[in-house]
């Protein structure tokens, strides 16, 4: 999995996890919360795991958003 792909699925994984979460609030189902709740952290997780510079292999920082450069090398981020 590449810094792309990590990134997706996490934001998929984040709206799949409130909406779930949301549902849950509504109907009152615990586990719903539940089941939410590990949704979105399992895609925070995964992103810490797999997103990281393609060439020195350090982590990027996501939490302002897909960085143009890895702030290690310098290197430019394709599509960003």
């Amino acid at each position: 999995m590449n810094y792309r792909q990590s990134n997706r699925l996490e934001g998929i994984a984040l709206a799949v996890g409130l909406i779930m979460e949301g549902i849950g609030i509504l109907v009152q189902q615990e586990l719903l919360l539940l089941f939410g709740g590990i949704i979105a952290l399992a895609g925070i997780f995964q992103t810490k795991f797999f997103c990281r510079c393609p060439n020195c292999k350090k982590p990027l920082d996501t939490r302002n958003g897909m960085p143009r450069c890895c702030p290690a090398c310098g290197i430019r981020l394709e599509g960003y």
